[in-house]
């Protein structure tokens, strides 16, 4: 099978993005255990903020990923502690569980006890 066809040139597969790469951005990436292919799925799919120097930082999968634009290259990438493996990147706080409220807490047992009080002081 040829490793390039008409197919391939036109297909919307995340192996056929491309993501140039530095001396920089390779030396981080083998030392930190990230494949290209992260970074090609963090620039289609994930997160994208503005960065420093006008540049862009795509977060996904766990994956941040730090591009120039202007050069149209990797500058560095890492894993980062916030973002799960499971989500798009984006930063997700756990939910908060607030205490059921029970007896006077309530608004309807504060008004019932308001009528009954009211009812009390007028009859």
């Amino acid at each position: 099978m040829p490793l390039y066809s008409a197919a391939a040139a036109t297909s919307s597969e995340t192996v056929y993005s491309t993501v140039l790469s530095g001396a920089h951005g390779r030396d981080r990436r083998e030392e930190r255990g990230i494949e290209k292919i992260d970074l090609q799925k963090a620039k289609k799919y994930g997160m994208k903020e503005q960065s420093r120097f006008g540049r862009m930082k795509y977060t996904y999968g766990g994956v941040v990923f730090i591009y120039d634009p202007k050069s149209k290259r990797e500058i560095t990438s890492w894993i980062s502690p916030d973002a799960s493996l499971e989500t798009s990147g984006t930063k997700v706080s756990p939910p908060i569980i607030l205490k059921k409220k029970t007896g006077a807490d309530t608004s309807y047992e504060r008004k019932n006890q308001r009528a009954i009080f009211q009812s009390e002081l007028f009859h």
